[in-house]
């Protein structure tokens, strides 16, 4: 009865159908009276034929036509047309009724296609691996279509991310999120190669015609490609490049050669050209096959109402067949109850007939796989000998990028699945376009024609019976979907067209298909054998040299593996074979990052792409140890980078000695080459705000005769480097040149009474504590020091002249920052901190221009220097390679050393504290308290050690060196030489607060269990006042409890409390005596 009910439904589709193909033929024969009713019958002849089998009810007043009457959105609603409404009110009624009626459809097609329209375009989601441009202008279109304002086509590029592409999401502001210009602009920057021009030029170059492309379809790519590769070439200019490469992309000599004498004006043209002397070749061929004489075929009658007739009898035929179909399924049933009093039943309770082909019971002719599979192979016989016209030629259908004879035991994401109450293992296959079962699942279900081929991976047709709708059940969802049946090796593949009715979505990362709302879980299965070996970035190879590239390691589903033990990278045939490189044998332990050698034998460079497979990787049984042999790369490491290099190296195993070098190849350029080869900021400028004050003129100041000739050189490399320019400005500074540690000079201008009038900026510099608190848990440490990181930032213009100074040879000013202006520091950090927005105290700390980042792991150091330097690079900052440390374990930074275990003084600095001489006056004793302040936190109770020498500072005692102040000098200087390492806090773990007092100081000790073992985070001390001093033992305690408490606030403040704080308060109105108890009250400051 399920089948006399589909035969029903399609017969009132067909008649419906008819009546449209009718209306056409009656509207192709009436008599054109108006520009108007030839649009009217054209638009009603394209929305007649919709791809969509939407159906709305249509009526005239009398009747309706249609095979349904609901529309499919709306409830019991009904799209009423007048027949005096159409299109024949302007003509009268002498029309044909006929007309009437196809006008009356039209209409209601309009309502029902507009509707349609209304429907949401769902842009196609981005993981970053495919062209970024491409995937925008998609975008974008579907924004215009669906008329999103710019907050939500900010807020639909969020969600259309994926995989590597979402990262970008977590290195903006959450602002910039959801703002579609600001994000992308980031995936631009991001994805997009720095020489992507001259990859879409390479690729231009290369552009040849497939076996399979139309020339129409050649020209759009040349000129999508020139378009990229030239963008901003002029308009006239990119017409002819597209046309010179498109006439040497055709395949045929012949033509080319044709095309270009006929010297074409743009691409149209030489389009035009290609396609008149293909259509002539074809046609010259088939009068040489036919004996001069060309066959007239259905394709060539340019009638148009011919080919409706003729559509128009098909329809009969099929109508009348499927009535057939009804008779005999009727009759069967007749003679069912007539043998036994009720139907005879069948398996799986369908009605036994007999087919008049093959003579079994229980299918027709028309459903026979016996005779559609002969039909199949004529039609593929037909397909195959080019005997299919335009007309009668089959659909192709992709089934995936893989051969499916060779899908047993092959690697891939399957997913379990109920077919006919059978437990099946099905293939979910993003690459098919169709789904497939095994004959063996299907039983005697009747199989209908498919009127398609389908073709596997080598472009050959795979055997298929036919198609039928069958029952699945996945988790606890049942469904029916359309499978086509074919003899494949597996049970079956579930392809785009089951996964896009049922809008399912496959997550690989985390293998689950969603399905419903729900995630099922899926699982590989099959013999894993070798994997591929991708590049992890786009790379250039020079002309005749050699590459490190950095690869990962993919199974056949594109997933990265890892933790597959050593291995060996082998040469594959497809990339060497192209001709764009050789790719050298490679032993790794480490497959998630494989360091590959690439070579270049060609005399011209090549570009490859990300994602290009360069080799295999096979896991190792056995190594055999054998004589090491020298490998040296032809392209060796710059010489400005060698030390660095050397340094790095040092502290690194063979396999990341390759990473780092491949890595270093990277991002060389980011390296200054000497201290004139300087970045320039182009986010931020340097302002001088100096009011309305007048401009300042200083007398230069007389140097000695020798130091003439040194701040000569300065100016010229600074001439030279466009650091400064000649100058005309009314204000002046002098010069002053200070010593650096190596011995050299740097170039200084006092810039005092400049800074005395200028407004100071008042942006903060980062607490120097506060970074050492976040060093916590980092095992590698990489110290990085911009070259001449205030003369990368240039001065707002009209501020240059305010930076003048005078010399003997003239006046001149500044056109990026000089060092000592009040303003610098500020400008500079800005500048740094919107540079590492996101990163800053999560991968790296940024304190001016020292840098420290930090990592957990050698791989973990590699992503974040990674991040690092992608940011450095796309501000245009550069790097002194002299001044950085790379994967170290001890890192000096602020003045600190910094490790694994903790952190501890500066030797640098302690070595000055231990030589520094007895003082002689106030000013060296608070020079030197200065400095050992600075460590104050790494010595116990420095306040009541230093107390004899503070004294000395105040302003009414005399300055009187005594015994006392000596063994406070020595106990400071002994204190610092001995420091401890002090951990990092790690706020993962509870901290432990000692305090304690004594007569002149308090004093405490902040400290945490770590391993069973009590670890001290810092040292805090200070000395007491006249009147605290008066306290008694008890309140001085709670003194230090209370003032370390908030001393210490920062690190011991709970954000989320399960009860209030608790502290202990004095009573106000009771002797010091007389504490009753500590009364417990909510914590407050």
């Amino acid at each position: 009865m399920d089948r006399i009910h589909d035969l029903t439904t399609e017969i009132t589709q067909l008649e419906y159908d008819l009546a449209c193909l009718a209306n056409q033929i009656s509207r192709q024969s009436t008599p054109i009276v108006s520009r108007q009713s030839t649009s009217q019958s054209t638009t009603s002849r394209r929305r007649n034929i919709s791809p969509q089998n939407r159906r709305v009810t249509f009526s005239t007043g009398t009747g309706q036509v249609g095979p349904n009457s609901r529309d499919p959105n709306t409830s019991n609603r009904r799209t009423n047309v007048n027949s005096s409404d159409g299109l024949g009110n302007a003509h009268g009624a002498s029309q044909h009724s006929t007309q009437s009626q196809g006008q009356l459809l039209s209409n209601s097609a309009d309502t029902m296609y507009s509707r349609y329209r209304k429907n949401i375009v769902k842009p196609a989601t981005y993981n970053g691996k495919s062209s970024w441009i491409d995937f925008k202008w998609h975008f974008d279109i579907c924004a215009q279509l669906n008329e999103w304002s710019e907050d939500e086509k900010g807020l639909y590029l969020a969600v259309a991310l994926r995989e590597g592409a979402q990262a970008v999401l977590g290195n903006l502001p959450v602002q910039s999120r959801k703002n579609y210009n600001d994000l992308s602009k980031a995936l631009e920057d991001r994805i997009v190669p720095s020489n992507q021009m001259d990859l879409y030029r390479a690729h231009l170059k290369d552009r040849k015609q497939k076996a399979s492309e139309s020339i129409p379809e050649l020209g759009q790519d040349i000129r999508r490609l020139t378009n990229l590769a030239y963008a901003k070439a002029p308009n006239d200019v990119r017409e002819t490049l597209a046309t010179e490469y498109f006439i040497d992309s055709l395949h045929s000599s012949d033509m080319r050669l044709r095309v270009k004498q006929s010297r074409p004006k743009n691409l149209n043209e030489a389009i035009c050209l290609a396609v008149e002397l293909d259509a002539f070749n074809k046609e010259d061929k088939k009068r040489d096959e036919a004996g001069g004489f060309v066959l007239r075929t259905d394709a060539d009658a340019p009638c148009e109402n011919s080919l409706v007739r003729k559509m128009l009898e098909d329809t009969n035929k099929a109508l009348s067949e499927m009535r057939r179909e009804i008779k005999e399924i009727k009759d069967n049933q007749k003679l069912g109850q007539q043998a036994g009093g009720q139907t005879l039943p069948s398996q799986e309770g369908k009605p036994r007939f007999k087919c008049y082909f093959c003579g079994k019971d229980g299918h027709i002719k028309k459903k026979c796989r016996k005779f559609l599979a002969l039909e199949n192979q004529q039609n593929q016989g037909k397909t195959n000998t080019g005997t299919n016209n335009s007309k009668g030629e089959r659909n192709k259908l992709c089934v995936g990028s893989m051969d499916i004879a060779s899908k047993v035991g092959q690697s891939g994401l399957y997913i379990h699945a109920d077919i006919n109450g059978t437990g099946v293992k099905l293939l979910v296959d993003t690459g098919a376009t169709v789904s497939l079962i095994a004959p063996r699942h299907v039983g005697d279900v009747p199989l209908e024609s498919l009127n398609a081929d389908i073709l596997i991976a080598d472009g050959s047709a795979l055997s298929v019976l036919g198609t039928t709708i069958l029952p699945i059940k996945i988790g606890s969802f049942s469904m029916t979907h359309k499978f086509i049946v074919a003899d494949i090796g597996i049970d079956g593949i579930l392809g785009l067209d089951f996964m896009k009715n049922h809008d399912c979505s496959v997550d690989i990362a985390h293998k689950t298909l969603g399905l419903n709302g729900q995630s099922i879980d899926l699982f590989m299965e099959g013999n894993v054998g070798c994997y591929r070996v991708y590049l992890d970035e786009s790379l250039h190879v020079p002309a005749r040299s050699e590459v490190l590239a950095l690869c990962s390691v993919h199974d056949k589903s594109g997933e990265v593996v890892s933790n597959l033990g050593v291995g060996m990278v082998e040469p594959i045939d497809s990339f060497t074979k192209s001709d764009r490189g050789l790719t050298a044998r490679t032993l790794t332990d480490s497959p998630d990052k494989v360091p590959v050698r690439i070579m270049n034998l060609h005399n011209e460079s090549h570009n490859l792409h990300k994602g290009t497979v360069v080799g295999q990787f096979t896991p190792v049984l056995q190594i055999v140890e054998g004589q090491a042999c020298s490998q040296e790369s032809v392209s060796d490491i710059p010489a400005h980078l060698k030390g660095l290099y050397d340094q790095t190296v040092s502290k690194l195993s063979n396999d990341q000695r390759y990473i780092f070098k491949a890595f270093m190849l990277k991002y060389h350029y980011l390296f200054a080459k000497d201290d004139f080869d300087l970045g320039r900021a182009e986010s931020i400028d340097h302002k001088i705000n100096t009011s309305d004050t007048h401009p300042i003129k200083q007398a230069p100041r007389r140097l000695p005769e020798h130091m003439h000739e040194e701040v000569n050189k300065h100016i010229d490399a600074m001439l030279e480097r466009k650091v400064i320019q000649p100058s005309k400005s009314p204000w002046s500074s002098p010069i002053i040149l200070a010593k650096k540690k190596d011995g050299s000079t740097r170039f200084c201008v006092d810039y005092r009474r400049l800074n005395e009038v200028t407004i100071k900026d008042a942006y903060p510099l980062p607490l120097i504590q506060e970074s050492l608190d976040h060093l916590s848990g980092a095992r590698w440490f990489s110290t990085l020091d911009l070259c001449m990181g205030y003369w990368q930032v240039p001065v707002q213009e009209n501020d240059r002249p305010k930076t003048a100074f005078a010399s003997r040879r003239g006046l001149y000013e500044f056109s990026v920052m000089p060092f000592g202006l009040c303003n610098a520091p500020a400008t500079f950090q800005r500048l740094m901190e919107s540079v590492f927005r996101g990163l800053q105290f999560e991968t790296c700390l940024v304190y001016l221009d020292d840098i420290i980042v930090t990592g957990k792991t050698f791989d973990n150091m590699i992503q974040n220097l990674s991040m690092v330097f992608d940011r450095l690079s796309e501000a245009g900052l550069k790097l002194k390679a002299k001044k950085c440390n790379l994967f170290a374990s001890e890192v000096e930074y602020l003045g600190h050393v910094v490790t694994e275990a903790g952190i501890t003084t500066s030797q640098d600095k302690i070595k000055a504290i231990a030589d520094w001489p007895v003082p002689r006056n106030v000013t060296e004793v608070r020079s030197f308290l200065g400095l050992c302040s600075y460590y104050r936190r790494f010595v116990p109770d420095f306040a009541s050690i230093a107390s004899p020498l503070h004294k000395l500072t105040n302003r009414n005692i005399e300055f009187q060196w005594t015994d006392t102040c000596q063994r406070s000098f020595d106990g400071l200087r002994h204190a610092l030489m001995s420091a401890p390492i002090l951990v990092n806090p790690d706020f993962s773990r509870s901290f432990i607060l000692d305090t304690d007092a004594s007569d002149l100081s308090i004093g405490a000790v902040l400290s945490q269990n770590i391993n069973g073992e009590e670890k001290v985070c810092a040292y805090a001390s200070r000395s007491l006042s006249k009147s605290e001093r008066k306290y008694c033992v008890t309140r001085k305690e709670l003194l230090a409890v209370i003032h370390f408490v908030k001393h210490f606030r920062h690190i011991l403040w709970v954000l989320e409390l399960h009860q209030p704080a608790q502290r202990a308060v004095i009573s106000p109105n009771k002797k010091l005596s007389s504490i009753e108890v500590w009364k417990k009250v909510s914590y407050s400051d």
